[in-house]
């Protein structure tokens, strides 16, 4: 992003960029619009496995589906949830329909409704909760 602005492939870049140390060094960013809650979308018989940051902290062999592209919160998840195999999928659809990988949950921003959640009726969302602090 940085290299493609100081080429000036483009004027600006907006829509939920995370802010990172090194991102940090290279651009100049505006004051924060939104802070966001994550959540798990899990099957509905397993989400009182999911009902709090403890109960998902003590789940062994756990599975964390994160969305193509989501590559901010890998380290995230993995540093809060170092049990957790952390998966990357390609959409929302592939944990919903096929889920070959079984993945045990989705993360996923509530604000955003991932495409096929109301026409999966076997899943939900978990508790939400805030995996670390915002920082401005």
């Amino acid at each position: 992003m940085a290299a493609q602005l100081k080429a000036r492939q483009f004027d600006l870049i907006m829509g939920g960029v995370a802010v990172t140390t090194p991102r940090l060094e290279k651009l100049a960013y505006s004051a924060p619009y939104m802070q966001a809650t994550l959540a798990f979308i899990v099957p509905d018989h397993r989400r009182s496995e999911f009902a709090s940051s403890q109960a998902v902290k003590s789940i062994s062999d756990l599975k964390i589906g994160i969305p193509h592209m989501a590559d901010y919160f890998f380290d995230k998840v993995k540093n809060y949830l170092p049990q957790a195999e952390v998966i990357e999928v390609k959409s929302a659809r592939e944990f919903f329909e096929a889920n070959e990988q079984q993945i045990d949950a989705l993360l996923w921003v509530p604000k955003m409704v991932p495409p096929g959640l109301y026409f999966t009726p076997n899943f939900r969302w978990s508790h939400r909760f805030r995996m670390w602090r915002r920082y401005p």
